[in-house]
């Protein structure tokens, strides 16, 4: 049995897969002839250079299996990312992000589910699961399948779920009225560069913990960066390939990656607080100086009951307590 590959390709493409089994199996002969043609003219070989990319005089002329200059990462960076196997078990107290991207016959519907974990190494985004669902124009993709499967796994996984609005509002519509946390993502050009930069910053940093999911590495290793206007970017991919594995992913990773990390910092003043009622107060500031911080109120325990004057400036009364108005920040507040 004769198997021609003729000149090599990606390492992404399917065929780069089957010349690995080949080299590693002894039923194959596999014979691969390095460098430039000998009958080719060095003089045609400096014109190639100047007319082709670097990736396509490598693969066409030095018949060497590189990445193109626009992949978003390469299959080695990918499996670099590979931490686990199979689904994960959720954990208490973990917040977790689904993304939803939906295609019903062409493309695939996806669901993803994912959370972070702070690590030595920084932020993780950390792929619990991904389920995928192909139809065709005989059978599209059964949505009430795909909502089931959404409502099941957002009672595992509490969190919420980001979608994309196309095809999915009515889903979304219901799943609220099922008290489910559903957002939906405006796919722009800004928002899909914010995508695009955020899965190849995960992928550079190896902060993915995905999955060992021989699909999912191979769409993330195949879809490429593309740059239609000075520093717009979007996720594309090349010749029939899919990228709607990348995409439900990048909604979880975006969500998860831009969320602040930092603990809130919570200040609880000390002492023990009057059981007499706020009578009459009379102010210990200026009200006209409104750099020496938040108003302080003086209530003397001999003062008569009384209704509590209105007070201008930054202050108002709620039942028996006087505080800041709102926009009223200290200089003492971080």
């Amino acid at each position: 049995r004769l198997v021609v590959l003729t000149s090599a390709g990606s390492p992404s493409h399917w065929s780069y897969r089957i010349l690995e089994q080949a080299r590693s199996s002894a039923a194959w002969r596999v014979s691969e002839v390095p460098g430039p043609l000998p009958w080719i003219d060095p003089e045609v070989l400096d014109e190639q250079r100047i007319l082709l990319t670097e990736s396509q005089f490598a693969r066409l002329h030095e018949n060497r299996w590189v990445a193109g200059e626009d992949r978003l990462t390469t299959p080695e960076e990918v499996r670099a990312c590979v931490g686990h196997e199979g689904r994960l078990p959720p954990r208490p107290g973990l917040r977790y992000v689904s993304g939803l991207d939906i295609g019903l016959v062409n493309d695939r519907t996806v669901l993803t589910t994912c959370h972070a974990e702070m690590r030595p190494t920084g932020l993780v985004v950390v792929v619990d699961h991904q389920e995928a669902w192909q139809g065709t124009k005989a059978n599209p993709v059964d949505l009430s399948d795909v909502e089931i499967v959404i409502r099941e796994t957002m009672r595992r996984y509490p969190g919420k779920l980001i979608y994309d609005p196309h095809q999915a509002w009515h889903i979304a519509q219901r799943l609220r009225a099922a008290s489910i946390r559903a957002e939906e993502f405006v796919f722009s050009s800004a928002s899909v560069g914010r995508l695009a930069l955020t899965m190849f910053r995960l992928l550079r940093d190896r902060a993915l913990d995905l999955p060992d999911d021989d699909d999912l590495v191979d769409e993330l290793s195949s879809v490429v960066l593309r740059e239609n206007a000075p520093g717009a970017y979007r996720i594309d991919t090349e010749g029939s390939g899919h990228d709607d594995r990348v995409i439900s992913l990048a909604l979880c990773a975006q969500a998860l990656a831009s969320a602040p990390s930092g603990a809130v910092r919570i200040e609880v003043a000390q002492g023990d607080v009057p059981h007499s009622r706020l009578t009459r107060a009379r102010p210990s500031f200026s009200t006209t100086d409104s750099s020496s911080g938040p108003p302080v109120l003086v209530v003397s325990p001999d003062e008569p009951r009384g209704q509590a004057p209105k007070i201008g400036g930054p202050t108002r009364r709620v039942g028996h307590f006087v505080i800041p108005r709102r926009g009223y920040t200290p200089p003492s507040a971080r």
